[in-house]
């Protein structure tokens, strides 16, 4: 596994846009302007993708091959790191116009996003063999003062690895923002509460960490940019934690999508799933979000632990994709530790 490295205080970074831009948000401008800010007094350079604000293109923020030269040029670029400005639904249709060979000839470098971000952050893994980070996307830096994960994460770039921690509370829903609360930090009002559904009293398993949001997994399961079972047989001696999280999926998706990886052979050499809080968690009859992933996942007889810090109810801690993650889950809390190797 390739780990990029960061040698020096102040850095260059690059936001890009390879799903949806920020429009003419008044709360987005503002957001992203307090990050700049707060980036600009750590010392570092923000260069910010042509393409991050104005009309959107069909759902994104440009056409398909506009995307992806965007991202390929800020990856060649003298750029210390790359940060996805935010989300989307489209990111997918610039894998054609991608080369993940060529991304090889240089220097690597972390790219970080979250929700539609996962086209790029399990790609550049599971393809290139280069670590990723599914973590928070530019915006969340604006937010005054920083959260713990927010810290963390960015302590993370300069080679300080934390054991990361549970939280005491999570905000109650995906929460939209609204003006005249543009820096605002996490609304914070649930008790946070690992649970281990398939029953142990307590989980420490470790494995090589792989995912993403199910919603993009699915779609990429089976495609040509599926290298998935290849990157599999290079580490199944570390094993699998998969970690998972949804946004749109509504409980009969989530079934739906679990069956599709699994029946696709994505789960060999599982240890352990790791299941974020999702956006939607209707309860259809007689099932609900955590029905659906025993439904599928019970007969792999690994622990799967439900309603961790990550995914589109926040706060969500950052994840260092195809690192080797160790996992203590305990009286509802838990921590992990990732090892880069």
């Amino acid at each position: 596994m390739i780990y990029p490295k960061i040698n020096k205080k102040n850095i260059k970074i690059s936001v890009i846009a390879p799903s949806s831009n920020c429009g003419d948000s008044v709360y987005s401008k503002i957001r992203n302007d307090s990050a700049i800010s707060k980036f600009n007094k750590l010392g570092h350079t923000i260069d910010f993708t042509k393409n991050a604000y104005g009309t959107a293109y069909k759902f994104a923020s440009a056409n398909e091959l506009e995307r992806a030269v965007e991202f390929m040029e800020a990856y060649k670029s003298n750029s210390d790191l790359i940060l996805a400005l935010r989300g989307g639904e489209l990111q997918m249709e610039i894998l054609p116009y991608i080369d993940f060979k060529d991304m090889l000839n240089y220097k690597p470098k972390w790219y970080q996003g979250f929700s539609d971000n996962t086209v790029l952050t399990y790609t550049l893994t599971t393809i290139c063999d280069i670590a990723t980070i599914y973590g928070t996307n530019f915006g969340d830096f604006g937010m005054k003062p920083w959260h713990k994960y927010i810290k963390q994460n960015y302590n993370f770039w300069f080679g300080k690895n934390e054991i990361l921690k549970s939280t005491s509370k999570h905000e109650p829903a995906f929460l939209e923002k609204k003006e005249g609360h543009e820096c605002d930090g996490y609304k914070c009002k649930i008790k946070t509460k690992y649970q281990i559904i398939t029953g142990e009293k307590e989980v420490k398993i470790k494995g090589r960490l792989i995912g993403g949001c199910l919603d993009i997994l699915r779609e990429l399961c089976g495609s040509k940019y599926d290298n998935t079972l290849n990157f599999l047989e290079k580490y199944k001696d570390d094993g699998f934690l998969w970690y998972l999280e949804s946004c749109d999926l509504k409980d009969w998706d989530t079934i739906r999508s679990l069956w599709k990886l699994k029946d696709n052979g994505w789960f060999k050499y599982v240890k352990g799933f790791l299941i974020g809080r999702p956006a939607l968690e209707n309860e259809f009859k007689d099932i609900n979000a955590i029905d659906c992933y025993l439904h599928i996942l019970k007969d792999f007889n690994v622990p799967i632990i439900y309603n961790m810090d990550f995914g589109h109810v926040k706060p969500n801690f950052y994840i260092v994709n195809g690192a080797i993650g160790e996992l203590n889950v305990k009286n509802g809390k838990g921590e992990i530790k990732y090892f880069l190797q």
